[in-house]
């Protein structure tokens, strides 16, 4: 085997292995651009917006403290829940 041949098969070899751990890297970035727009979306949550929580529920949002929110869900009937549970606003 020529000199040239073995350096291909090495960079043949090496590069899969590069990528595999370049991924985890570009995978925390995304995710961290992820957690900052859930916390803008979050934090910008206000009373009478209509939202659905991670489990499905939709209702009217009543009040807000801190990391509680009050949800009205039918007429008179308001639940807290976790500001957290919140999957997102709909418009």
């Amino acid at each position: 085997m020529n000199s040239t041949l073995k350096i291909v098969l090495i960079i043949c070899a090496g590069l899969p292995l590069l990528v595999m751990l370049a991924m985890p890297f570009f995978n925390k970035k995304r995710m961290k651009e992820q957690e900052g727009k859930r916390g803008k979306q979050l934090s910008s949550l206000k009373i009478n917006d209509r939202v659905v929580t991670i489990s499905g529920i939709y209702g009217t949002i009543r009040g807000v403290e801190k990391n509680i929110v009050k949800l009205e869900v039918a007429k008179g009937i308001v639940i807290e829940i976790d500001k957290a549970s919140i999957m997102g606003a709909l418009k």
